[in-house]
């Protein structure tokens, strides 16, 4: 299951088993596939210290762009290019080989996606996300 959560500061979290964040990453990867979206779980999720949850994740690939990250309502959007959108696959890939090499740790793994000047894939408008590993 992959839930997601939010403030109205900006704040977004996506957090998930290994096994549903890599499921997340084949389909971003799978080629042919330029738009779809995954139902978030929401039943029973306290959002605390985020002010909401997240109910799905809309995907769209296409055209030369950088990767933009944002939420609109309870929707947390990604669209980018192939190439971006496979970077940032690449980057959910790592970070479950990383969570499964630290089974047993006391700090859970995460992985912080976020802009800064003369970043290499991720648009500039794009929302400080929080990859996390539940």
């Amino acid at each position: 299951m992959l839930i997601g959560l939010y403030t109205k500061d900006r704040d977004l979290e996506l957090g998930g088993s290994t096994h549903d964040l890599l499921g997340l990453a084949e389909r971003l990867m799978r080629k042919g596939e330029t738009q779809f979206d995954i139902a978030l779980s929401t039943s029973g999720i306290d959002p605390t210290p985020y002010d909401s949850v997240l109910s799905r994740i809309s995907v769209k690939t296409g055209g030369e762009q950088p990767l933009y990250i944002a939420r609109t309502g309870a929707t947390l959007r990604i669209e980018g290019s192939r190439r971006t959108v496979e970077i940032f696959a690449s980057n959910l890939e790592s970070l479950v080989r990383q969570a499964s090499e630290r089974a047993n740790g006391s700090v859970r793994a995460h992985l912080h996606v976020e802009y800064y000047p003369g970043h290499y894939f991720l648009d500039e408008r794009s929302e400080p996300l929080v990859i996390a590993v539940l």
